[in-house]
């Protein structure tokens, strides 16, 4: 369970990753001719970000309840695709309109800025690893790679498109 002071940590950190995200959406869709603002991107930010804090909230009631919990990711995905089913939630096409405007690689300039400060934080433990790190690393980044080229060749190949 969550206490109150990581509820205020987790809100002020959610108000920064819009600011930043909002600010990179307008420079993402800038560069592709129809620029959005970010007061127009803003609603789809505070839709995702409602998300964002109805599935913590989830997670944190179901830990209560069950021994073993599923990752946040699973509950945030969960909510976002329950409030983006025309039909099921009564402002559903209205959370599409705006969340639309926001684009993904905007959202995920943030995550990666946060990857790189929690990798910097573990930059000493990053160099006791030596390069048999950066070796795996590398095999793993080519096997996924040239994985998913060839299963998206083959799957494009047996159902015609290519």
């Amino acid at each position: 369970m969550m206490t109150v002071q990581e509820w205020v940590q987790r809100i002020k950190v959610l108000l920064v990753s819009l600011c930043i995200a909002s600010v990179a959406n307008y420079i993402l869709t800038g560069k592709s001719g129809a620029a959005v603002s970010p007061l127009e991107a803003l609603p789809g930010l505070l839709i995702l970000a409602a998300c964002v804090l109805l599935a913590t909230l989830v997670e944190n009631i179901i830990s209560m309840i069950l021994p073993k919990n599923f990752p946040d990711i699973v509950y945030i995905s969960l909510a976002a695709i329950l409030i983006s089913i025309p039909g099921l939630f009564p402002f559903s096409e209205f959370c599409i309109a705006h969340i639309e405007k926001v684009e993904l690689m905007s959202l995920i300039t943030v995550l990666m800025a946060y990857t790189g400060i929690s990798v910097g934080k573990d930059l000493n433990t990053f160099r006791q690893q030596g390069i048999s790190i950066v070796v795996v690393s590398l095999i793993t980044f080519f096997g996924t790679f040239f994985g998913s080229v060839i299963i998206g060749q083959a799957v494009l190949s047996l159902t015609g498109v290519i």
